[in-house]
């Protein structure tokens, strides 16, 4: 087998895996070295975002299978996701038989796994908001202590305009 079983294409947003029919020819050997390849391209992406399509098949075997759970798992690892495109009721019915339909994010055409891309949990939200909360939050908590202060002490010692502050 050689690099035609499959491509690899990474944009901006995301990586597509497309396994082509011959994979399903594949010896285990074979299967195995496409999964290192695979892993070493998905290793070298900040958070590895993914689509693997599945809609070229028509046989699905279990080194397949374990072939997918090993990139899934891998991208599991680095806060990753992956969403399958598959067509055939042949794959799909190996897919929930093993109780991956369950797991995975399973959709029909490459269209529809484009679009979901573009959605959260696979578009990472920004911190920034978060940020300032917590900013607000500590500068919140400062002026209540301030004034928990103020309250409880002479407020004579403390200057009108600084009282009114607080």
């Amino acid at each position: 087998m050689t690099t035609s079983a499959y491509s690899f294409i990474e944009n901006s947003r995301h990586a597509i895996v497309d396994f082509n029919e011959s994979l399903s020819d594949a010896t285990w050997q074979e299967i195995e070295a496409t999964g290192i390849a695979l892993i070493e391209k998905l290793s070298q992406m900040t958070r590895p975002v993914f689509i693997v399509d599945l809609s070229k098949l028509t046989f699905m075997s279990s080194s397949i299978v374990a072939l997918i759970v090993r990139i899934w798992k891998t991208s599991r690892e680095r806060d990753g996701h992956m969403i399958i495109v598959n067509q055939d009721a042949v794959v799909r019915d190996v897919l929930e038989v093993a109780g991956l339909a369950k797991v995975w994010t399973i959709v029909a055409s490459r269209d529809e796994a484009d679009e979901m891309v573009l959605k959260p949990p696979y578009v990472l939200k920004s911190n920034m908001p978060t940020f300032f909360l917590a900013i607000l939050g500590w500068v919140l908590a400062a002026g209540a202590l301030g004034f928990v202060i103020v309250r409880t002490s002479k407020i004579d010692t403390v200057a009108p305009e600084i009282a009114q502050v607080l």
